[in-house]
Protein backbone atom coordinates (compact mmCIF):
# COMPACT_ATOMS: atom_id res chain seq x y z
CA UNK A 1 0.00 0.00 0.00
CA UNK A 2 1.04 3.03 -0.91
CA UNK A 3 1.60 6.19 1.81
CA UNK A 4 -0.55 9.06 1.10
CA UNK A 5 2.13 12.24 1.05
CA UNK A 6 1.03 15.32 2.65
CA UNK A 7 -0.77 18.11 0.38
CA UNK A 8 1.48 21.12 0.45
CA UNK A 9 0.48 24.11 1.95
CA UNK A 10 -0.10 26.98 -0.87
CA UNK A 11 0.86 30.32 -0.93
CA UNK A 12 -0.05 33.13 -3.95
CA UNK A 13 1.58 36.37 -3.67
CA UNK A 14 1.91 39.14 -6.48
CA UNK A 15 5.35 40.32 -6.81
CA UNK A 16 4.74 43.91 -5.89
CA UNK A 17 3.38 42.51 -2.54
CA UNK A 18 6.22 39.76 -2.12
CA UNK A 19 8.59 42.98 -2.30
CA UNK A 20 7.14 45.54 -0.71
CA UNK A 21 6.43 43.08 2.38
CA UNK A 22 10.38 41.85 2.17
CA UNK A 23 12.31 45.02 1.26
CA UNK A 24 10.32 47.81 2.82
CA UNK A 25 12.67 49.95 4.86
CA UNK A 26 13.24 53.85 5.68
CA UNK A 27 9.96 56.09 6.93
CA UNK A 28 6.95 55.56 7.10
CA UNK A 29 6.07 59.19 5.71
CA UNK A 30 7.76 59.49 2.83
CA UNK A 31 5.75 61.69 0.47
CA UNK A 32 5.95 65.25 0.20
CA UNK A 33 3.48 65.66 -2.10
CA UNK A 34 0.15 64.13 -3.28
CA UNK A 35 0.65 60.66 -4.68
CA UNK A 36 -0.43 60.20 -8.12
CA UNK A 37 -3.87 57.96 -8.56
CA UNK A 38 -3.98 54.28 -10.30
CA UNK A 39 -5.91 56.46 -13.63
CA UNK A 40 -2.51 58.85 -13.69
CA UNK A 41 -0.42 55.91 -13.44
CA UNK A 42 -1.64 53.50 -16.27
CA UNK A 43 -1.68 56.97 -18.09
CA UNK A 44 1.94 57.09 -18.05
CA UNK A 45 2.39 53.46 -18.38
CA UNK A 46 0.75 53.59 -21.54
CA UNK A 47 2.19 57.29 -23.05
CA UNK A 48 5.86 55.74 -22.56
CA UNK A 49 4.96 52.27 -23.74
CA UNK A 50 3.84 53.56 -26.71
CA UNK A 51 7.09 55.47 -27.71
CA UNK A 52 9.15 52.50 -27.10
CA UNK A 53 10.22 50.51 -30.59
CA UNK A 54 8.37 47.75 -32.06
CA UNK A 55 10.46 45.02 -30.01
CA UNK A 56 9.24 46.07 -26.76
CA UNK A 57 7.07 44.19 -25.08
CA UNK A 58 5.02 46.49 -22.36
CA UNK A 59 2.66 44.69 -19.61
CA UNK A 60 4.88 41.16 -19.96
CA UNK A 61 3.01 38.23 -17.23
CA UNK A 62 5.89 36.15 -15.39
CA UNK A 63 5.03 33.76 -13.39
CA UNK A 64 6.78 30.98 -11.00
CA UNK A 65 6.26 28.30 -8.77
CA UNK A 66 8.90 27.46 -5.74
CA UNK A 67 9.05 24.70 -3.53
CA UNK A 68 10.03 24.78 0.14
CA UNK A 69 9.61 22.07 1.97
CA UNK A 70 5.76 21.40 2.66
CA UNK A 71 5.01 24.88 1.57
CA UNK A 72 4.51 25.71 -2.40
CA UNK A 73 4.37 29.19 -3.57
CA UNK A 74 3.16 31.11 -6.76
CA UNK A 75 4.31 33.85 -7.57
CA UNK A 76 2.58 36.51 -10.43
CA UNK A 77 3.57 39.58 -11.73
CA UNK A 78 3.04 42.20 -14.90
CA UNK A 79 6.51 43.50 -16.06
CA UNK A 80 5.93 47.40 -17.29
CA UNK A 81 8.10 46.40 -20.14
CA UNK A 82 10.82 44.50 -22.17
CA UNK A 83 13.82 45.34 -24.42
CA UNK A 84 13.53 41.71 -25.60
CA UNK A 85 16.44 42.15 -28.38
CA UNK A 86 18.76 44.27 -26.14
CA UNK A 87 21.77 41.90 -25.17
CA UNK A 88 21.66 41.41 -22.17
CA UNK A 89 17.58 42.13 -22.04
CA UNK A 90 16.60 45.22 -20.50
CA UNK A 91 13.54 45.04 -18.02
CA UNK A 92 11.81 48.57 -17.46
CA UNK A 93 9.64 49.48 -14.65
CA UNK A 94 7.81 52.58 -14.61
CA UNK A 95 7.16 54.86 -12.16
CA UNK A 96 4.96 57.73 -11.83
CA UNK A 97 5.36 60.66 -9.13
CA UNK A 98 4.67 63.70 -8.46
CA UNK A 99 8.13 64.49 -7.07
CA UNK A 100 11.28 65.57 -8.64
CA UNK A 101 13.48 62.74 -9.25
CA UNK A 102 16.38 63.88 -6.91
CA UNK A 103 13.33 64.04 -4.25
CA UNK A 104 12.18 60.35 -4.36
CA UNK A 105 13.56 58.78 -1.28
CA UNK A 106 16.21 56.60 -1.37
CA UNK A 107 14.29 53.69 0.48
CA UNK A 108 11.56 54.29 -2.31
CA UNK A 109 14.06 53.60 -4.89
CA UNK A 110 15.59 50.87 -3.38
CA UNK A 111 12.13 49.26 -2.87
CA UNK A 112 11.44 50.35 -6.78
CA UNK A 113 14.78 48.68 -7.95
CA UNK A 114 13.76 45.59 -5.76
CA UNK A 115 10.55 44.98 -8.13
CA UNK A 116 12.47 45.22 -11.32
CA UNK A 117 15.11 42.85 -10.04
CA UNK A 118 12.62 40.25 -8.98
CA UNK A 119 10.89 40.70 -12.83
CA UNK A 120 14.69 40.76 -14.26
CA UNK A 121 14.96 37.45 -12.11
CA UNK A 122 11.87 35.80 -12.99
CA UNK A 123 12.05 36.95 -17.07
CA UNK A 124 15.51 35.46 -17.18
CA UNK A 125 14.36 31.99 -15.33
CA UNK A 126 11.66 31.33 -17.82
CA UNK A 127 13.05 32.71 -21.04
CA UNK A 128 17.30 32.13 -20.20
CA UNK A 129 20.33 34.60 -19.83
CA UNK A 130 23.35 35.26 -18.48
CA UNK A 131 22.20 38.74 -17.25
CA UNK A 132 19.78 41.56 -17.42
CA UNK A 133 19.73 45.17 -17.18
CA UNK A 134 17.49 47.27 -15.62
CA UNK A 135 15.70 50.93 -16.84
CA UNK A 136 14.51 52.70 -13.66
CA UNK A 137 12.13 55.10 -15.48
CA UNK A 138 10.56 57.69 -13.35
CA UNK A 139 8.08 60.21 -14.87
CA UNK A 140 7.53 63.68 -13.00
CA UNK A 141 3.96 64.43 -13.61
CA UNK A 142 4.98 68.05 -12.59
CA UNK A 143 6.87 68.79 -15.22
CA UNK A 144 5.95 66.13 -17.24
CA UNK A 145 9.63 64.98 -16.95
CA UNK A 146 11.22 61.53 -17.35
CA UNK A 147 14.65 60.32 -16.10
CA UNK A 148 15.59 56.89 -16.24
CA UNK A 149 18.24 55.15 -14.10
CA UNK A 150 20.00 52.17 -15.20
CA UNK A 151 21.55 48.97 -13.76
CA UNK A 152 23.23 45.59 -14.56
CA UNK A 153 22.90 42.33 -12.62
CA UNK A 154 24.10 38.89 -13.58
CA UNK A 155 21.50 36.00 -13.27
CA UNK A 156 23.30 34.97 -10.09
CA UNK A 157 23.07 38.31 -8.45
CA UNK A 158 19.10 38.26 -9.23
CA UNK A 159 18.28 34.79 -8.45
CA UNK A 160 20.37 34.70 -5.20
CA UNK A 161 18.18 38.11 -4.28
CA UNK A 162 14.96 36.59 -5.54
CA UNK A 163 15.95 33.73 -3.02
CA UNK A 164 16.50 35.71 -0.22
CA UNK A 165 13.50 37.32 -0.28
CA UNK A 166 11.44 34.45 -1.09
CA UNK A 167 12.41 32.90 1.84
CA UNK A 168 11.93 36.04 4.22
CA UNK A 169 8.16 35.32 3.12
CA UNK A 170 7.89 32.19 3.26
CA UNK A 171 9.79 31.99 6.65
CA UNK A 172 6.66 34.66 7.92
CA UNK A 173 3.96 32.65 6.99
CA UNK A 174 5.39 29.64 8.31
CA UNK A 175 5.21 31.47 11.69
CA UNK A 176 1.83 32.41 10.53
CA UNK A 177 0.75 29.12 9.78
CA UNK A 178 2.09 27.55 13.31
CA UNK A 179 0.00 30.51 15.05
CA UNK A 180 -2.96 29.48 13.14
CA UNK A 181 -2.30 26.03 14.63
CA UNK A 182 -1.79 26.78 18.13
CA UNK A 183 -4.73 29.03 17.82
CA UNK A 184 -7.15 26.10 16.85
CA UNK A 185 -5.59 23.84 19.33
CA UNK A 186 -6.05 26.08 22.27
CA UNK A 187 -10.06 26.85 20.59
CA UNK A 188 -10.23 23.47 20.32
CA UNK A 189 -9.54 22.80 24.23
CA UNK A 190 -11.95 25.36 25.68
CA UNK A 191 -15.25 24.88 26.98
CA UNK A 192 -18.20 27.12 26.52
CA UNK A 193 -18.24 29.06 30.30
CA UNK A 194 -22.41 28.62 30.05
CA UNK A 195 -25.06 25.57 29.68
Amino acid sequence: MLEKLPEKIKYEVSVKDLVQFTASSGDLMYRLKKSPTGLEGIRVHQFLQKKRPSDYLAEYSVQDELDFGEYQLFIRGRIDGVFQNQDPVVIEEIKSTYLKFEEVPEAVQILNLAQAKVYACMYLRANGGLGAGIQMTYFDLTDNIQQSKHYSFSIQELNDFYLTIVEVYVEWQNKIHQWSIERNKTLLAMEFPFA
